[in-house]
């Protein structure tokens, strides 16, 4: 029975029928839910600012969010977010490059959800202090200032 509502997709973000309907759903239901996810989402934030408040030069340019998502501005740090997101995706973490949602300003940012298991943007914040620093250090080597 939901295999044909599964096939019928809306948008080019792959949200299909079914997904639709558990949209509906929740939004009715939103009363007993919303104040439960704010909590949870702002000590995500907190969590990632923290990170980034320990890289020189990145900087989140709202904060905080009333979104799902944020942006980090590592422009300064002269790391490319290209680079950013290839690492980091092969820690198998997943954020999206500026370049993906901007054509001006994409090589300033990246930008990720902050919706997820705490553990998860723990794993995040980790790996983007560790990473940030090895890709600074590396290009440093590559283009002395």
């Amino acid at each position: 029975m939901m295999e044909p509502l599964k096939a019928v997709i809306i948008n080019d973000l792959g949200t299909n029928a079914l997904s639709q309907i558990g949209a509906i759903k929740a939004l009715k239901t939103k009363k007993k839910w919303i104040k439960r996810v704010r909590e949870h989402t702002y000590e995500n934030q907190k969590i990632i600012k923290k990170a980034v408040d320990e890289v020189e030069g990145s900087f989140i340019p709202v904060y905080p969010s009333n979104a799902n998502m944020m942006a980090i501005d590592i422009y300064n740090t002269g790391v490319s977010p290209d680079d950013l997101t290839e690492c980091l995706l092969k820690r198998k973490i997943f954020v999206r490059q500026g370049s993906y949602t901007s054509r001006f300003y994409g090589d300033r940012y990246i930008r990720l959800s902050f919706s997820i298991p705490k553990e998860q943007v723990k794993i995040f914040a980790e790996n983007f202090i560790d990473l940030m620093g090895s890709l600074k250090r590396l290009k440093g080597k590559l283009h002395p200032l």
